[in-house]
């Protein structure tokens, strides 16, 4: 199946959350690198998926970007809570997407 671009108004992005305001999500490595996108919002981040025959999302590819350590740092006062408030709804919308769709 192809790898396509999830249309921003797809109901994985407005299933709990409306995410029409999505954006690169840092690694918290880059952070301590001096990451030189965050605080312009980020680039080059990039929302695809999977589709069935029934037009659902079977796999949702967050290009770009590093939901996964978002979760994790979440409770670091460092990593900027900007990333981790976007990757948190980004998870709760898949997963609700995921039960009801």
């Amino acid at each position: 199946r192809p790898i396509v671009d999830i249309d921003d108004k797809d109901a994985i992005f407005h299933t709990v959350f409306d995410l029409d305001d999505r954006f690169q999500v840092p690694g918290e490595a880059h952070l301590r690198q001096g990451c030189k996108f965050c605080g312009s919002g980020g680039t080059g981040a990039h929302w695809r998926g999977i589709y069935d025959d029934k037009g659902r999302v079977m796999v949702a590819i967050s290009y770009n970007s590093d939901l996964g350590d978002a979760w994790e740092w979440a409770d670091d006062p460092y990593y900027p809570e900007k990333f981790s408030g976007l990757a948190i709804r980004v998870g709760v919308n898949y997963i609700v997407y995921a039960m009801t769709h």
